[in-house]
């Protein structure tokens, strides 16, 4: 389930989207149903895909969506999703502070580590 923010935004469609990811081999087809502020995404695919994976591609495909709309009605919308429902293991999966998959035990020092190397390599060199 995402929302569609702000929590005011009047609207009422529905429609199809093919995906199909040169990089990956990804393909699937999604129903999206806008109805006010919120929106379902039905993601159809034979394969088998990591949560966080889908979540990404759902974030992006609805994020150019409200764009679109954005342009045409003169308002600024910003998609947030809340939850993700495997419908064949009947596994929810609530989005938060910690992605379900991805949660590793980790001590802040590593996590310092890691973060000053991918600054690094984003920005050049850091000093604290």
């Amino acid at each position: 389930m995402e929302n569609t923010l702000p929590e005011r935004a009047l609207s009422d469609m529905q429609f199809n989207i093919k995906l199909g990811l040169k990089d990956s081999g990804f393909t699937g087809e999604t129903k999206i149903s806008i109805i006010l502020n919120q929106i379902i995404v039905k993601i159809i695919t034979h394969e088998k895909s990591d949560i966080i994976f889908l979540r990404r591609i759902v974030k992006s495909m609805l994020e150019n969506e409200m764009a679109k709309l954005a342009f045409i009605r003169g308002f600024n919308y910003s998609v947030v999703i809340e939850r993700g429902i495997d419908e064949e293991t009947e596994e929810n999966f609530v989005f938060g502070s910690d992605y379900p998959l991805r949660n590793i035990a980790v001590t802040q020092e590593d996590i310092d580590k890691k973060l000053t190397f991918l600054r690094k390599k984003k920005i050049g060199k850091v000093e604290f």
